[in-house]
């Protein structure tokens, strides 16, 4: 990530997204990306990533990649990074599956807006690519928005927190910076029903 031109950015008052961003928005959410769940998280994490897989965001489960296998649609969320260890101690000193003190590294930085039209929150994923953020993967949350999986990997903590407050001046939800943050489980279904379909795969 370069941070280039990104601290005046942030401190402008007449943001613009590019126009050929706006043209080339129905085909980037139009795109169907050939791939099932198992190989998006193949993909993303290998075969013997620790993940971190739930069915809301208060029942999650730490295990082996492997243990997943064939079940992952139905596991709408996922923590973004392979966790650190199974279990850890919450700030308040109780036992989790999920907590800062078993995260793992953080490769990727998932992105989310909650307004606009999803041709309008592709365009503002796109842009943030142009600013040198490799742009991996973008997941219909199966209600209103798209997440823009990010590639963070090897950024410092401050080009991180930059990237972050960057994002932030665009619209974005802070809560899925968080490196334990549940997002949608890429190609799962939502409630059962509709299907939080990867848009886009680099």
């Amino acid at each position: 990530i370069s941070t280039r031109d990104w601290s005046s950015d942030v401190c402008s008052s007449d943001l613009r997204v590019h126009p050929e961003h706006l043209a080339v928005r129905d085909a980037f959410i139009a795109t169907k990306v050939s791939a099932d769940w198992q190989d998006v998280l193949d993909r993303f994490f290998g075969h013997d990533a620790l993940l971190c897989l739930g069915q809301s965001t208060s029942s999650t489960f730490t295990q082996q990649r492997a243990h997943f296998r064939g079940f992952e649609q139905e596991l709408p969320y996922i923590v973004p990074n392979a966790m650190s260890a199974p279990r850890g101690l919450t700030k308040d000193g109780r036992d989790s599956n999920r907590c800062l003190a078993n995260a793992g590294p953080l490769k990727r930085l998932v992105v989310e807006y909650d307004f606009g039209t999803l041709d309008e929150q592709a365009a503002l994923h796109l842009h943030l690519r142009d600013k040198n953020l490799p742009l991996k993967m973008v997941v219909f949350s199966g209600s209103k928005s798209l997440h823009g999986w990010f590639d963070v990997t090897g950024c410092s903590d401050e080009q991180i927190a930059l990237t972050c407050r960057y994002a932030a001046y665009l619209g974005a939800d802070t809560a899925t910076f968080s490196p334990i943050q549940m997002v949608r489980t890429p190609n799962a279904r939502r409630d059962e029903q509709t299907l939080q379909a990867v848009q886009y795969l680099a």
